[in-house]
């Protein structure tokens, strides 16, 4: 194996600045879509992103109340964009 297959896969999350912030892939998460209110599961986030509490939001709500951290989902069921949001640091 090479070492950059070896590489930490890191993703991104957005703080309510617009900051982005990277973080090394944690245990998954398992949140519902804003849209169809299906469960999308095996989805990576920050490290104490299931310690921590969330939930989901669409883009409106979103944009009206934003948490402090948010990050971007493609729903595996219906194919729109949402966010899972935290209040709290999750990284």
């Amino acid at each position: 194996m090479s070492i950059n297959s070896k590489r930490i896969k890191k993703e991104k999350i957005h703080a309510a600045d617009e900051r982005e912030l990277v973080f090394p892939l944690s245990k998954p998460l398992e949140c519902v879509c804003a849209h169809c209110y299906k469960l999308n599961t095996n989805l990576h986030g920050p490290s104490r992103g299931w310690q921590v509490a969330f939930y989901s939001q669409n883009e409106e709500d979103t944009l009206e109340t934003p948490g402090a951290y948010r990050m971007k989902v493609l729903c595996k069921h219906c194919g729109k964009h949402f966010y899972i949001v935290w209040d709290e640091d999750p990284t």
